[in-house]
């Protein structure tokens, strides 16, 4: 089973230098913005990704996981 996504990012203030490989992404968005929309593409299709949509930001540190499950073979 593989899993990898095809792309991670956020709106807005989206970042760059998306890899595969890469498992922890840190992002700095300006104080007034209040959400943000996390979004990802699947790597294979069949996958399940969670986690991903709309976040409500607090002032500091936020952290947001997200999974993404392997095709399974019956």
């Amino acid at each position: 089973s593989v899993a990898t996504l095809g792309n991670l990012g956020i709106k807005p203030n989206d970042f760059s230098g998306f890899r595969a490989a890469k498992t922890s992404y840190d992002v700095t968005v300006p104080n007034n913005v209040s959400s943000i929309n996390v979004y990802a593409n699947k790597g294979h299709s069949g996958q399940t990704i969670s986690g991903t949509g709309t976040k409500t930001l607090n002032v500091g540190t936020n952290t947001f996981n997200v999974m993404l499950l392997p095709n399974e073979k019956l």
